[in-house]
């Protein structure tokens, strides 16, 4: 199974500007590491790198993602840049990156999901959940599906849906 892994939020949790960019990124790789081996899958790592689909230029009332806690923080902002570009060139056993220019990691999973037969979509953005296939659940830890008409999961061999 290939894993394909929103690292966006990624570089958010480990831009840590109080430690050295080498120990943010160890302890990144260290994650992601651990990650591919409890999935038992290979990881594609899918980052922004650039415009975000222009969706800065078309927020012309409130600045695009003016509400992130690190909107001023230009230190903030240059580490968690510098841990998508590692993870966009990483070619780790197993962990491979994708640098998206013209969208945004999610847009690019999107893509991917719409394209490819046998992917796992991990991400913690609430917009992907839409996306119909087979999903992992980094914070529960546990896989499900979602279809055409509303999201199937599998827990223990069992199926439900979520408004029975």
């Amino acid at each position: 199974m290939i894993y394909h892994v929103d690292a966006d939020t990624h570089a958010w949790a480990y831009a840590r500007t109080n430690e050295p960019l080498n120990v943010s990124k160890d302890k990144l790789l260290g994650y992601l590491r651990r990650l591919r081996a409890a999935l038992g899958g290979d990881l594609v790592l899918h980052v922004t790198l650039g415009s975000k689909g222009g969706r800065t230029e078309m927020a012309t009332v409130v600045p695009y993602q003016k509400s992130r806690k690190s909107f001023g923080d230009d230190e903030k902002k240059e580490r968690i840049h510098d841990l998508r570009v590692f993870m966009s060139g990483m070619d780790d056993e197993g962990i491979s990156g994708i640098a998206w220019t013209d969208r945004e990691a999610d847009d690019g999973i999107a893509f991917a999901a719409s394209a490819l037969k046998n992917i796992v979509v991990v991400s913690k953005d609430k917009d992907l959940r839409m996306i119909p296939g087979k999903h992992y659940d980094e914070v529960l830890g546990h896989h499900w599906e979602t279809d055409e008409l509303g999201t199937l999961y599998i827990e223990e061999g069992k199926t439900y849906r979520d408004w029975e």
